[in-house]
């Protein structure tokens, strides 16, 4: 890879990094926001989950633009209402205006989403594509924990609205950056010409040391809406296994993330002692994904993607059943966050091979959004099965399951052997 294409991820990893934070920056402010406004908890509950609803809602609704009006402007469009957003956030002068514009920050980040993964695939190399997604995914939490140490650093002094100050002030840096170094990917420029799009291709050739070329070869496919490509019989099977893969891991994987304190707490812990082994798990999901970006390269996705899952799942089975021992649900938290974060990498990359550049961000888009309904499902599902006759322990067995069945979908696809087609800009920086 050249040095503008790394500068180019570089970017899709700071992109991730805000969206990260302006996700969660609401939790820090919640405390303030319950001591000044005399807020409820079911209250603060509701406003940390309308920015999920509204990121699903950005990955469905805003995210498929990009294959439309291209992935640089819906990038910087998204930055762009997430500054503003963040903004009235700080300045909301009650709890309806703050929900309002926290369901347009969950939309602004999940029409991020839906851009910065195919913009970082189609700025590597296939080489490179593993690892480019393993710094993708290691992006989103470490920008809420960086972004969370100096909220909270500044809401000690300003108080609780200061928590959305860095959702303010980044952004605009990032978009300065772009307009500078964040070309129009290739394989989109080809097909979706314009007037300036020979213009816009020679140039980045050249960043990428490429010979100038005297035409762009053309679209592969002109007259549908990519909305009604990924929908049709082209890829209607894709959708619908790619779709369902992701949501059986995202119910199993918000599931353990979500009650995993409340399990070791039930097991005669602290909620304190019971955060460190959450802790531990944040900590195997940042080593599992770069050592799942290097395994892809090696093995394959298929073959990683499927162990992952099923050992999601398993380890799903074994915080069911551990014993009271702290070291040792500490150790499993580690090994469970390798398993629960490591396949994001492969389901990304698993997308972005089998939908072609122009329809790449509505298939992810649906994808994603698809499962953020899934992700705010699985934990009131698992609330509902612990309280049950199946105890803690049958919740983990049934909810682990969910992890064999994404694994065995996964299988099924893979021997039907639906690939999309390599799109222009692979086979043109593939030698890179």
């Amino acid at each position: 890879m050249s040095s503008a294409q790394r500068l180019a991820v570089a970017l899709c990893c700071a992109m991730l990094a805000i969206d990260g934070y302006d996700l969660v920056a609401v939790t820090f402010a919640m405390p303030g926001i319950g001591a000044e406004w005399g807020t409820s908890k079911a209250m603060l509950g509701a406003l940390f989950s309308i920015g999920i609803i509204g990121m699903a809602g950005g990955c469905l609704v805003l995210g498929p633009l990009a294959d439309s009006i291209g992935r640089r402007p819906m990038a910087l469009a998204s930055l762009t209402l997430l500054t503003a957003s963040m903004a009235f956030s700080a300045l909301a002068p009650d709890m309806t205006q703050l929900m309002v514009w926290r369901f347009i920050t969950g939309a602004g980040v999940g029409a991020l989403v839906s851009v910065a993964y195919p913009l970082s695939v189609e700025y590597s190399n296939i080489q490179s594509r593993p690892i480019t997604l393993a710094l993708m995914v290691i992006s989103f939490p470490l920008g809420s924990a960086v972004c969370g140490l100096i909220a909270s650093e500044l809401i000690a002094v300003f108080g609780w609205r200061a928590a959305f100050i860095p959702g303010v002030v980044l952004p605009p840096l990032v978009i300065l950056l772009s307009l500078r170094w964040l070309p129009e990917p290739l394989g989109l420029l080809i097909e979706k010409p314009r007037p300036s799009s020979l213009k816009r291709v020679n140039s980045y050739l050249k960043s990428i040391g490429q010979s100038p070329v005297e035409s762009l070869p053309p679209p592969t496919h002109q007259g549908r809406t990519p909305i009604g490509r990924v929908f049709g019989k082209e890829f209607l099977r894709t959708t619908i296994y790619l779709s369902a893969i992701y949501c059986f891991y995202t119910l199993t994987a918000y599931f353990l993330l979500a009650w995993l304190p409340q399990i070791v707490t039930d097991l005669g812990f602290s909620p304190a002692v019971a955060t460190t082994v959450s802790v531990a798990t944040n900590i195997g999901g940042v080593l599992g994904a770069p050592i799942t970006g290097f395994a892809i390269r090696k093995l394959g996705v298929f073959r990683v993607l499927a162990t992952l899952l099923m050992g999601m799942g398993a380890a799903v089975f074994v915080v069911g059943i551990a014993p009271a021992d702290i070291n040792l649900l500490r150790i499993l938290g580690v090994i469970a966050g390798m398993f629960v974060f490591g396949p994001i990498v492969g389901l990304t990359l698993l997308i972005a091979e089998n939908y072609p550049v122009e329809v790449r961000a509505t298939g992810m888009g649906f994808i994603v959004g698809i499962s953020r309904w899934v992700a705010a499902i699985g934990p009131l599902v698992g609330g509902v099965l612990i309280s049950s006759r199946l105890g803690i322990t049958g919740s983990c067995i049934l909810m682990g399951i969910a992890g064999f069945v994404a694994a065995g979908l996964l299988t099924q696809f893979h021997i039907i052997g639906r690939r999309a087609r390599p799109d222009a800009m692979s086979a043109e920086v593939a030698r890179h």
